[in-house]
């Protein structure tokens, strides 16, 4: 009967460990979930800084185009190559530094 006994203690002590470990994964799954959300909300974070930034230019170069016409001929100089009826345009082709 001893013998018994010290099976069924066992018997428990495996079931207990078994469980403990069942409880464990279970309690993990939660914290693995937990991490790649603050993973994801740092990659949010910083992408909304980033639009953020971009949004501040953008309206800098709106209130610049409604009250510059300064800024206007600046990009279209710059952006379009474009110039004025009376001026000349040129056109460097492969210039190099150094060279005259």
């Amino acid at each position: 009967m001893n013998f018994r006994r010290l099976r069924d203690i066992k018997i428990a002590r495996i079931f207990i460990v078994i469980a403990f470990f069942i409880a464990a994964l279970w309690a993990a799954a939660p914290l693995s979930i937990r991490l790649a959300q603050q993973k994801e909300r740092l990659s949010l974070s910083n992408d909304l800084t980033r639009v953020k930034s971009q949004n501040s230019l953008l309206r800098r170069d709106v209130l610049n185009l409604k009250d510059s016409p300064a800024y206007i001929e600046w990009l279209a100089r710059k952006d379009l190559g474009l110039v004025k009826p009376d001026e000349d345009a040129y056109v460097v082709i492969n210039a190099r530094k150094g060279s005259r």
